[in-house]
């Protein structure tokens, strides 16, 4: 029997209990404890090791100083860290341009300082995605961004969490269910219709 491998990638967005709370539209209690650092991290990096994974955690600034050791124990155990923004804050894609570069450069400096090590990839809270923010990337010599959702389910997923959690959902999250057209591969998106890929020779992070 003939075994065909493909390529793929394993992606570990490390929100922490307070990303959920605020996401939600409620403010994370003092002393909100760190369940994603302090259990999930360990335990995932075991598995990892155990089967040879050399995945992608993607962090928020706001936890790169108090899970430095961590994030140096990541790095160290062979995998990459990246950019998932400095707050989490709902509706990224509604943002100011200079709002995200603003927010997407700190994180940069925070993981950049943190590691010793600069991130090369993004992804935005929610999967909360707009053009413009590869831009932003580019000029910070990103190679990649991970932040369109390919499914056509995203209107039906804000659905669900708004009912299960009693919260509010922004209604950027998950993204459009138009992104469910988008290759499985990567690919250089167009900036005007992003879930399919630009011009030939159109120079843009994938």
């Amino acid at each position: 029997m003939t075994i065909h491998k493909l390529p793929g990638t394993v992606q570990v967005d490390v929100d922490d209990l307070w990303v959920y709370y605020e996401s939600i539209g409620r403010r994370a209690p003092a002393g909100c404890p760190s369940p994603a650092y302090e259990q999930g991290v360990p335990r995932l990096l075991d598995l990892f090791d155990r089967y040879g994974i050399r995945a992608t955690f993607f962090v928020c600034g706001r936890d790169v100083q108090a899970q430095r050791a961590t994030l140096r124990e990541m790095i160290r155990r062979g995998h990459e860290i990246a950019n998932h923004s400095t707050w989490h804050r709902p509706g990224f894609a509604r943002l100011s341009a200079v709002e995200k570069q603003a927010d997407i450069a700190t994180t940069h400096r925070l993981l950049a300082d943190g590691t010793g090590v600069e991130p090369r990839g993004f992804k935005s809270p929610g999967f909360s995605f707009a053009p413009d923010q590869l831009d932003a990337l580019a000029g910070l010599g990103y190679r990649y961004d991970s932040s369109l959702l390919p499914t056509p389910y995203a209107p039906m997923m804000r659905v669900a969490q708004r009912l299960l959690s009693g919260g509010t959902v922004d209604p950027t999250h998950y993204g459009q269910a138009r992104y469910g057209l988008a290759p499985l591969r990567p690919y250089t998106p167009s900036r005007h219709k992003p879930h399919r890929p630009a011009e030939a020779n159109t120079a843009a992070i994938v």
